[in-house]
């Protein structure tokens, strides 16, 4: 439902939104249950752009479909540390010292990819509306205390994946 201003809107899932406020900037945040853990969650959008109720709309019905979505992400990190980012898994679980948290749940250092891959903890879902469409990320970590790597797994609004990719923060 707009408001009048194709700026701002007051959507059924994200409620008043209101793109005129900065560049790139946080028109909406919440927090989700995730599996007994508190995942934040944000919604950006570019300044001054129209907001597209069409998108937002998709990217609410993602929402509705985190666990699913999180499962599909998870095998996306598995795929990625059978290939590309192998090292991720070895470069954390081959210094336990520096990663008390993989130390706790492997303490010899032996951790299968799957395993690996459901251990790492969610940080954050940034939901992004811009000019190319919009877009889902799900940003994990091994141990977010003791390691700036972060995996991140892309999806469009379509729910389609788009990309994994290793970021340090």
């Amino acid at each position: 439902m707009r408001i009048g201003d194709p700026l701002k809107m007051d959507h059924w899932y994200f409620g008043a939104l209101d793109a005129t406020q900065a560049r790139r900037m946080v028109i909406w945040a919440t927090e989700f249950n995730l599996d007994g853990q508190r995942v934040p969650a944000t919604l950006l959008a570019d300044f001054l752009k129209k907001l597209d109720a069409a998108r937002l709309d998709a990217l609410a019905f993602r929402m509705n479909d985190l666990p699913r979505l999180d499962g599909r992400a998870r095998q996306h990190l598995v795929e990625s540390f059978q290939g590309d980012d192998e090292d991720f898994v070895t470069d954390h679980s081959s210094d336990l010292q520096s990663f008390p948290r993989l130390a706790g749940i492997a303490p010899d250092g032996e951790i299968s990819i799957e395993a690996f891959a459901r251990a790492m903890l969610l940080i954050e879902i940034a939901i992004i509306l811009d000019d190319e469409g919009a877009m889902v990320i799900f940003s994990y970590s091994i141990d977010p205390e003791h390691s700036d790597n972060v995996m991140d797994v892309c999806f469009n609004e379509k729910g389609e994946h788009t990309e994994t990719v290793r970021n340090v923060t």
